[in-house]
């Protein structure tokens, strides 16, 4: 069963994850850069994670009502939209950078989801029906 989810599920988290992990101080330099403070940086941090937790059961309702692979398009559109924000607050400096710099953020949050949904729920697929339900 390993090799069935090695390349489809396991390679890409682990790519998603390692890549996460590498940007999550970059992040926090970008915001610090731009003009907000360590503290607000910090907090924009554990508001992803907030974020996250609020958007779970209305992305998880999506995917449901469009389907997993017009959700994942949904999904890279936004995260599409929220790097070009995050972009224009780091590259154009004005009044409004530290707000679009937020929103970018805080944007590309419901966008990693239906990739974490589909990567979960993939694991249920080459289980027999009788294990499924199995406790």
């Amino acid at each position: 069963m390993i090799k069935l989810l090695f390349w489809p599920v396991l390679v890409p988290s682990f790519l998603f994850a390692a890549a996460l992990g590498a940007i999550t101080p970059l992040i926090i330099l970008a915001a610090i850069d731009i003009g907000i403070s360590p503290a607000a940086a910090a907090l924009l941090m554990a508001a992803s994670g907030v974020a996250a937790l609020a958007c779970t059961v209305p992305v998880g309702a999506a995917i449901d009502r469009v389907g997993d692979k017009r959700a994942m398009t949904l999904a890279t559109l936004n995260a599409a939209g929220a790097l070009a924000l995050t972009i224009l607050a780091l590259a154009v400096p004005s009044g409004w950078s530290i707000a679009l710099y937020i929103a970018g953020h805080l944007l590309r949050v419901p966008a990693r989801l239906p990739g974490d949904w589909r990567a979960k729920l993939w694991w249920l697929k080459p289980l027999p029906p009788k294990t499924e339900a199995r406790q």
